[in-house]
């Protein structure tokens, strides 16, 4: 009975030591695929900026190409488009005032 008992602790001691490594290498395996996704969401920052940059050099150019053009269309176009930039310009500043 005592032998039996001894194999039974030592098969669960033997268990225990397993569970503990699976633990602590399942604990490395979640660090390390945070750092990855930390550096993902770096990575989506970073071309969102340069979206975001690209973006307003299209508008640079769409208004130059307005103010150049002799359409009437494309200057309505323009003009449109720099009183909704001064709309939100004067709502940023009304914000900046509260």
């Amino acid at each position: 009975m005592n032998q039996k008992a001894d194999t039974l602790i030592k098969g669960i001691k033997d268990q225990i030591v397993d569970l503990n490594q699976q633990y602590l290498a399942e604990i490395q395996k979640n660090q390390e695929l945070q750092k990855h996704q930390s550096i993902l969401y770096q990575s989506i920052e970073n071309q969102e900026a340069v979206i975001e940059q690209l973006n307003n050099q299209l508008q640079l150019l769409k208004m130059t190409n307005f103010a150049n053009a002799d359409n009437e269309n494309q200057r309505d176009e323009l003009k449109q488009t720099i009183n909704e930039y001064i709309k939100e310009i004067d709502n940023c500043v009304q914000l900046l005032n509260r």
